[in-house]
């Protein structure tokens, strides 16, 4: 998913389905957009694309604190730390998109 101003990509979102899961890769917003929701319409229009192809889960992996919080602030939880010596930790983060097939 992209978003754009006029012919130019300004911010996007990368990810992938199978399995019953969506594997968020990349999230970009251009820096003069940070803080004024692109990044939160572009994960939504993400999940809901998700939960249409039938996922049950959207996970990601993320390496500043920065995106932890925003994630976080989006409903996803840590669910593991890779920590690094000379750079930043690892984040691996998920989020329930809809009930398993067992509880449905």
């Amino acid at each position: 998913l992209l978003a754009r101003d006029g012919e130019k990509v300004v911010a996007g979102i990368y990810a992938k389905t199978g399995w019953d899961q969506m594997y968020i890769r990349t999230l970009f917003v251009a820096e003069h957009l940070r803080g004024q929701g692109v990044g939160r319409k572009l994960i939504e229009d993400a999940e809901a694309e998700g939960r249409k192809r039938g996922c049950a889960v959207s996970w990601l992996m993320c390496s500043t604190e920065a995106a932890k919080r925003f994630y976080e602030r989006r409903g996803y939880e840590c669910f593991g730390e890779v920590e690094r010596r000379a750079a930043t930790s690892r984040y691996f983060m998920k989020k329930q998109l809809q009930k398993s097939g067992s509880e449905i």
